[in-house]
């Protein structure tokens, strides 16, 4: 036996100090209604005093589960994800769950089934994640009935909530236009993205119905790998960009940036909408105009999803729920003279 095991004070030992027996302390510790009121307060007390620490492992063992959220990502770095992170994490402690990070670097930009294997070795009491397991994955977590729900894109046969990215593509080109846009570019990095897809057609479809001309819609796809600077200084050399809607509030600082080194000046030169209002909980020095895809319903709607499973019967038919879009108005967008 290690001998951080041996020292772990145990409800043997409290019983030792309390004189009375392991099954009244343990009943003592939960608050239970057939134990006297000052014998919780002494168990307590002592508790407190010897420092003891409750055996999450043992309880998931004789629960079958932790009071565990596990939330999957595959890129810690982007802001986004720890902004929906804090929101969880707020939500979580009001039903007194904890939440356990797992980031996915086995299949690029997907759950695969080792990191599944993985979260319910935990015994976690369900999932979040931001993204889609493969069919491998999700097959796995049906098998074992394990409650999970996907937060931010849809997937068939999977619970998923979604903002209204094609609504999200519309507004960001019906503000445009009103703001005198003549010039068009839709810039992002993730080209194999459903949700990419949906947020250019929204864009894309809303600049056809104005009658702007294909040559005035360009589009820059560049990835994690492809700088997309060298895509920007050919366009804006060739062309007079009025006009940029980006995937992403992330991308669109980068974009911001790349153009303020080229002596563009945003939004006298060009006005710039990204997508995913950051700036609502953190203290950007630039006010971005973004595309809010309605982060604290999507939290709420998860939330009441996954543990409708959770505290009922799991159910194998998949829910899907929409969440509403906003434009906010930030400070990289004027009007044209």
């Amino acid at each position: 036996m290690s001998e951080q095991k041996k020292n772990r004070i145990t409800l043997k030992d409290i019983a030792n100090v309390a004189g009375i027996s392991v099954n009244s302390v343990s009943r003592a510790l939960k608050g239970s209604k057939n134990i006297s009121q000052q014998t919780i307060e002494n168990v307590n007390r002592i508790a407190n005093e010897m420092g003891y620490v409750p055996d999450v492992h043992a309880q998931s063992l004789r629960n079958g589960s932790f009071k565990v959220i596990a939330v999957v990502y595959d890129n810690l770095t982007n802001p986004y994800y720890s902004i929906m992170m804090d929101l969880l994490n707020s939500e979580l402690e009001k039903k007194e769950y904890e939440s356990m990070i797992f980031v996915d670097h086995h299949n690029n930009g997907y759950l695969s089934d080792i990191l599944a294997k993985r979260i319910l070795s935990y015994r976690v009491s369900g999932i979040i994640t931001f993204i889609a397991p493969t069919n491998e994955a999700a097959k796995i977590l049906k098998n074992n009935r394990i409650p999970l729900v996907l937060i931010g894109r849809k997937c068939q046969k999977i619970n998923s909530v979604f903002s209204n990215d094609y609504k999200g593509g519309v507004l960001a080109a019906e503000k445009l236009l009103e703001y005198g846009g003549k010039n068009f570019c839709y810039i992002t990095e993730h080209g194999e993205l459903d949700i990419n897809t949906l947020r250019y057609n929204g864009f894309s479809n809303t600049l056809n119905k104005n009658n702007i001309s294909r040559e005035s819609q360009n589009v820059i796809i560049g990835s994690y790998e492809t700088n997309i600077k060298d895509e920007i200084i050919k366009l804006t050399s060739s062309k007079k960009i009025d006009s940029i809607f980006c995937f992403s509030d992330l991308i669109a600082f980068k974009v911001i940036s790349i153009l303020f080194d080229l002596k563009i000046t945003v939004p006298k030169d060009i006005n710039v909408i990204g997508y995913d209002n950051l700036q609502e909980q953190l203290p950007y020095p630039m006010r971005l105009s973004s595309i809010d895809g309605g982060k604290h319903s999507s939290i709420d709607k998860t939330l009441q999803l996954l543990f409708s499973q959770i505290d009922n019967e799991y159910k194998e038919r998949a829910s899907y729920i929409e969440v509403d879009v906003y434009f906010k108005q930030g400070t990289t967008t004027i009007k044209k003279d």
